[in-house]
């Protein structure tokens, strides 16, 4: 079969993730497979070298020109009158390009499948099969506004079929677009559970007990603010016995977030490790995993942790962490954005061994489900039930 997976950038976070699954997976399985890239950021951190050698990778807007101004927009943000130039001098050319090299590369293709279900634009007049995939709680991302809530069901008319990575998500798109329910359905991100345990086996220098968060720091979805609040409760009363806190991941709330910890006086016991290409290692090192977010899709970071035995912590947040854990069998859930209950959650996965031997034995069966032979079987039967319409 030939598949061309679309993703607007390819950089570094959970969406990448994600589509490296897929398109290493179905290579590996004789499938001709297509990445095609809206924009190209050269020197943004990316995950090109986790892909096989015969994936063909083409770019729709490569023009470092036309994309100095987005990139830029990704490290720093832009001003006004730079917005400005973005908006009414570049997307237009950016739009025209994408609309005519797009469909050149989807001419002889059997299948499309846009992972972050940016492309609904251009796809209206290609007459292949066009899978979305949509990875956020639709009602965070609406924000129950009804303007929104139209845009995406106007997005998610355009696809045969849309891929929701939780049945959280599936609940509430059916619940909001009842018209269009039987394009839903749910396909959990997958992990090659034996490429996680490769990753795992490279050495790290880092010593000593510690908890480990692995994110983007960007305060709008992800709540490092609760985490940090909560890790220094917990030190008031578990100084001597709580492991060190160390957060893997960049973004624009980075210094924000270091500043806080200064202010918190807890510096000394908060490493920010930055961007790393293979967290892994420090994943399946460390005391436990923490994901404190205000919504989710379905974290692949929690996912990692979990099929690598690791205790977990996680934010009860829609949509995707209750699913994770396995309503609290393989971790502990907390309120979001309650400082208190997550200080709690530490001292308690920290400290209490019954505990973490109860968590852990919850998660050898309960990560079963998120293994790349679900994940695939069900995404080849959705592309061969279109295909045979």
């Amino acid at each position: 079969m030939k598949i061309t997976f679309l993703i607007s950038r390819f950089l570094d976070g959970g969406i990448e993730s994600v589509t490296i699954q897929y398109l290493n997976g179905l290579a590996r399985e004789g499938h001709k497979i297509q990445l095609v890239i809206a924009y190209r950021y050269d020197g943004l951190p990316s995950r090109f070298s986790e892909l096989r050698d015969d994936i063909k990778i083409s770019y729709l807007v490569d023009e470092a020109l036309l994309n100095a101004l987005s990139k830029k927009k990704i490290i720093h943000g832009l001003n006004s009158v730079e917005k400005t130039a973005e908006a009414v001098c570049l997307t237009p050319v950016k739009r025209m390009l994408i609309s005519l090299r797009l469909k050149s590369l989807l001419k002889d293709q059997d299948v499309v499948a846009d992972m972050d279900c940016m492309f609904h634009s251009f796809l209206g007049e290609i007459k292949i099969p066009k899978i979305a995939f949509f990875h956020f709680s639709i009602r965070k991302y609406c924000a129950d506004k009804p303007n929104r809530i139209k845009r995406l069901h106007d997005k998610f008319v355009v696809y045969d079929r849309v891929i929701l990575v939780s049945n959280g998500m599936l609940y509430e798109a059916e619940s909001l677009y009842s018209d269009i329910q039987e394009k839903f359905l749910t396909i959990y991100n997958p992990l090659d559970v034996s490429s996680l345990k490769q990753k795992a086996e490279e050495k790290i220098e880092q010593q000593g007990e510690y908890i480990v968060s692995v994110a983007r720091i960007e305060e709008s979805q992800k709540d490092y603010t609760t985490l940090l609040r909560g890790y220094e409760i917990a030190l008031r009363t578990q100084k001597e016995s709580l492991p060190n806190l160390l957060i893997i991941g960049k973004g624009k709330d980075a210094e924000a977030m270091a500043a806080l910890t200064k202010k918190l006086g807890i510096e000394s016991k908060v490493e920010f490790l930055g961007y790393k290409q293979n967290p892994i290692p420090w994943i399946s090192n460390s005391k436990a995993f923490v994901l404190s977010s205000k919504f989710e899709g379905l974290p692949v970071s929690l996912i990692e942790a979990l099929m690598l035995n690791i205790p977990l912590v996680a934010t009860d947040c829609p949509v995707g962490p209750v699913e994770i854990l396995n309503n609290g069998e393989c971790g502990l859930l907390v309120p979001p954005q309650s400082p208190e209950a997550m200080a709690n959650a530490l001292i308690r996965v920290s400290t209490d061994e019954d505990l973490r031997r109860k968590l852990r034995i919850g998660e050898i069966e309960h990560s079963k489900n998120f293994t790349w032979e679900e994940a695939r079987n069900r995404f080849i039967h959705t592309c061969e039930d279109l295909l045979s319409l």
